[in-house]
């Protein structure tokens, strides 16, 4: 993509495009902090251009007007027909800022700031979780100014540290805020708790016989039915988990068959979640339901546990 190429379209708008590139967790938690970003630029005159992974843009499109929403997906960036396609697209998008709001960089999104038309690119200092040392040294000329690195660890400590370098005033960190069609479906009746066994790495994964010894003590000591949740990824271990359960006339599985707003319905619904580390506990949180989340540990206090006053302040059981 040729540098001198100029934007396929004119405007006589200020325009700031914000773009967040990671999961689903990491969207839950960064989302309190986007709408106050969001809100930030759009007093000051400035038209939104939001650039986000897929599927996030479901979070995104109910609540937020842009002038324009880009998805990219990750994982085909490393295909050099997808990647041109993308970088293309997004380089004719006129824009004076961008923002990449990750604190833990990545050469492929750091590679999507360096195409853009943005006289202004910001970003975080971050650190070395996604990007070795010296990549990171590298990329870090694509930026115009970079927000310092905090000692915080917690992730909504993270995006409140970029927040308050951009100029926001007195930032919160909060819960983030879902439409209410993120909790109208009724899929299950009657009272439930819900296991999710899965997650988007095996190593983040506990034994599923430990998840089939809880369920089972649950069941023994309530009166609920259980209500097993997963990706298409986790069919098999939430089957698995199926067959480890005693009381096989209360279990429903729904491992593969509910969308993004599906799970997050059935959660705002249930009783109790069970869950590895992964986007159900995020749900759990924002709908405010009694939650244990099973961590690997390596990076405990970043995404889990939440900060005790923003759980103490909504009334949040979370372990």
């Amino acid at each position: 993509i040729k540098a001198s190429e100029k934007p396929a379209y004119e405007r006589n708008h200020k325009t700031v495009c914000l773009m967040k590139a990671d999961g689903i967790g990491d969207t839950l938690i960064w989302l309190g902090s986007f709408r106050i970003l969001y809100q930030y630029y759009r007093e000051q005159g400035y038209h939104v251009v939001l650039i986000c992974a897929a599927p996030n843009k479901i979070f995104y499109e109910e609540s937020f007007e842009f002038l324009e929403l880009v998805e990219i997906d990750i994982r085909k960036m490393y295909q050099l027909r997808y990647r041109y396609e993308i970088l293309k697209k997004i380089r004719c998008i006129p824009m004076d800022i961008i923002v990449n709001c990750a604190y833990s960089r990545t050469i492929s999104i750091d590679s999507v700031v360096r195409v853009c038309s943005a006289s202004q690119k910001l970003g975080n200092s971050g650190d070395t979780v996604n990007t070795p040392a010296f990549v990171r040294w590298l990329t870090v000329r694509i930026y115009t100014d970079l927000a310092p690195g905090t000692s915080e660890i917690n992730e909504m400590s993270k995006n409140k540290n970029l927040l308050q370098w951009i100029g926001v005033r007195e930032p919160k960190e909060t819960l983030a805020q879902l439409p209410p069609s993120f909790s109208e479906e009724g899929i299950v009746e009657g009272d439930y708790f819900v296991a999710f066994p899965g997650a988007s790495l095996t190593n983040k994964c506990w034994p599923v016989e430990r998840f089939g010894e809880c369920c089972n003590w649950i069941l023994e000591k309530k009166d609920w039915k259980l209500v097993i949740c997963g990706g298409n990824g986790d069919v098999a271990v939430c089957n698995q988990l199926a067959d480890l359960i005693e009381k096989k006339d209360r279990v429903i599985d729904l491992a593969g068959k509910t969308s993004i707003k599906q799970l997050s319905s059935v959660i705002s619904k249930s009783s109790f979640l069970i869950t590895n580390d992964t986007s159900a506990v995020h749900f759990g949180i924002i709908w405010k339901i009694p939650n244990i989340c099973i961590s690997k540990g390596c990076d405990i206090g970043r995404f889990v546990p939440y900060h005790g006053e923003v759980l103490a302040e909504n009334h949040i059981i979370h372990k």
